[in-house]
């Protein structure tokens, strides 16, 4: 009897296993496919041929100004500095951004988004927005 209760408890444990190994595998697979349609462009294209992404996923990096009637990313500080607009794109934050806001300002960021070339921020000043936004972090380098 008791031979058979250990064998019991292998079989669970080993079905079990399985069952987690397969789950690990599917979430894995599930997470790159997510991705697998992120174009990593640079601002410069996206400003020179805006058509071309719209609506696509995009990935950028660049200079990051976060302030009232202000939300974008710069092709460099310096192009924020002059007030170069048409070299920005108009950033649509979620609320959790739009929360912490000092931790991304005046800082080069990586932001992974969707692209709206037809939306141009306040007052129609910029070259497209990124909008559906999910990431955004400091890029440390």
């Amino acid at each position: 009897m008791r031979r058979m209760y250990i064998v019991f408890l292998i079989l669970i444990f080993i079905s079990l296993l399985v069952k987690v190994t397969v789950y690990g595998a599917n979430v894995k697979k599930n997470k790159s496919a997510q991705y697998e349609n992120w174009q990593n462009v640079s601002i410069i294209q996206l400003i020179a041929t805006p058509e071309r992404f719209h609506n696509k996923f995009v990935l950028v990096i660049g200079f990051v100004n976060l302030k009232f009637e202000g939300d974008a990313v710069y092709l460099s500080e310096e192009h924020y500095k002059h007030g170069l607009t048409k070299d920005a794109v108009w950033l649509n934050l979620t609320e959790e951004i739009g929360k912490n806001k000092e931790q991304y300002n005046g800082k080069y960021c990586l932001i992974m988004g969707k692209f709206n070339a037809k939306r141009n921020g306040h007052m129609g000043a910029f070259s497209g927005e990124i909008g559906d936004i999910e990431r955004f972090v400091v890029n440390e380098r």
